[in-house]
């Protein structure tokens, strides 16, 4: 198997909690090597978003993912394509306008690395894409990647919403993840009848007929370069009554309590 090239990517604002989660997605690469044939990929906002949930970024993800491949674009030129796109309005009675921006911001982000496997994609069979704020809390079963077929992509179920699709983590071959993040592209086509971001996540599968292969258990947490720490999952899950989630809970609460005691995650020295 260890022809078999896979290509990992980190994406989104890189800075966003990356000195809680690098450690982690360092790991997370390193088990893969064991395997696999790996190259880095790094799609990352330019410097004029100079802080985050309003937090000075000081631009350490570069280096702390160590990338091989590095893609950065301003948001002076996101602004501009975005304006050419027609907004995605998701339920008025939960999402602010805030709330919406920052979906077509993610939305670009994973447009991003959709233009770049199609144009890259022939070197590589397998892609791994992540958010680069996940925390993971439990081991990837490398496994699974034996045993993806053709024309599918896995996710997490955690999400409450769209029965378990789960955005920000996507596993399979390179072609059927290409399309699953293309929906910044493929808005007039996912957009009937969309709810909320997950919602819309389920739509492009269905539109593209990629078969959705749930990974379970797999849990993370996102991490805000504030410090915040949120555990997208269901209100069992998150007020610790799941039995079935009950270690990741335990996990949840011990790295909310520490992650109090941090001023900055993004600025600290190495």
């Amino acid at each position: 198997m260890r022809n078999s090239e896979i290509l990992v990517v980190f994406f989104g604002i890189l800075d966003r909690g990356i000195i809680k989660t690098h450690k982690k997605l360092n790991n997370f690469v390193d088990r893969l090597r064991e395997h696999y044939s790996i190259t880095i990929a790094c799609f990352d906002f330019e410097t004029e978003f100079s802080t985050v949930d309003r937090v000075k970024r000081c631009f350490h993800a570069r280096h702390l993912l160590n990338c091989d491949v590095y893609r950065a674009h301003s948001s002076t030129y996101i602004t501009r394509v975005l304006k050419t796109i027609k907004p995605v309005t998701f339920d008025k009675s939960f999402y602010t306008h805030t709330m919406n921006v920052n979906a077509m911001n993610q939305l670009y982000a994973e447009q991003m690395v959709s233009d770049y496997l199609r144009n890259e994609g022939l070197l590589y069979k397998y892609v791994i894409a992540t958010s680069s704020d996940y925390l993971f809390m439990n081991e990837f079963n490398n496994s699974l990647l034996r045993s993806i077929p053709p024309n599918s992509v896995m996710t997490s179920i955690q999400q409450n919403g769209a029965n378990g699709y789960t955005n920000g983590f996507y596993v399979g071959m390179v072609s059927s993840v290409m399309k699953i993040m293309n929906r910044l592209h493929d808005i007039p086509n996912i957009t009937t009848q969309v709810r909320d971001y997950e919602f819309m996540l389920r739509s492009a599968f269905v539109f593209h007929n990629i078969n959705h292969i749930p990974i379970h258990p797999w849990y993370f947490m996102k991490v805000r370069a504030n410090c915040q720490v949120v555990w997208p999952v269901p209100y069992m899950s998150r007020t610790g009554r799941n039995p079935q989630t009950r270690l990741y809970y335990d996990i949840f609460q011990n790295t909310t309590n520490f992650m109090k005691g941090m001023k900055d995650c993004t600025c600290v020295k190495h």
